[in-house]
């Protein structure tokens, strides 16, 4: 059976929700990386400062996403002990901490040495910046619109 578009949309959606949802570190990595990208707004970055802290905290979100995919599916096999199972799980939870080191690397070489030079001036600078304020928007339409659907739609069941 093929899907619509809409429909392939839809479920990569809910997969985002059931992950916010029902995985403790995505909630953390998810704040974490919506915390940073509104710091970012108030610092003097440029176009590569912005790609660099925008892919961290995509590929940290990313592969914890696909962490959480491999677990269920090693869970759906098998609930007992067996060591490939195991191999499966640490590898997958291995790529999230290399992404979570990364990011604080980029933390560190991009986001640190902005904040030394910072000043109150750089609160005003978002004010110049319609489209700062645009994306921060959407952002937090983004999140309460993902917390209010889920309960609403479909009694909080998804296709899971």
């Amino acid at each position: 059976m093929r899907r619509s578009l809409k429909e392939s949309f839809s479920y990569a959606f809910w997969g985002l929700i059931y992950s916010l949802r029902t995985q403790r570190n995505m909630k953390i990595h998810f704040l974490a990386g919506i915390g940073v990208l509104t710091l970012s707004l108030f610092l003097p970055f440029n176009g590569y400062d912005y790609l660099f802290v925008f892919f961290a905290v995509a590929l940290v979100i990313i592969t914890e996403m696909i962490n959480t995919a491999i677990e269920a599916t090693v869970d759906l096999f098998t609930k007992d002990y067996h060591r490939l199972a195991k191999i499966a799980k640490d590898v997958a939870a291995g790529a999230v901490l290399l992404a979570a080191i990364n990011s604080i690397g980029v933390f560190f070489l991009v986001i640190i040495p902005k904040i030394k030079g910072f000043s109150y001036l750089n609160f005003y600078r978002i004010r110049l910046y319609p489209l700062h304020i645009l994306l921060l928007l959407i952002g937090l339409l983004f999140l309460l619109y993902t917390f209010i659907s889920y309960g609403r739609s479909r009694g909080g069941k998804g296709h899971f």
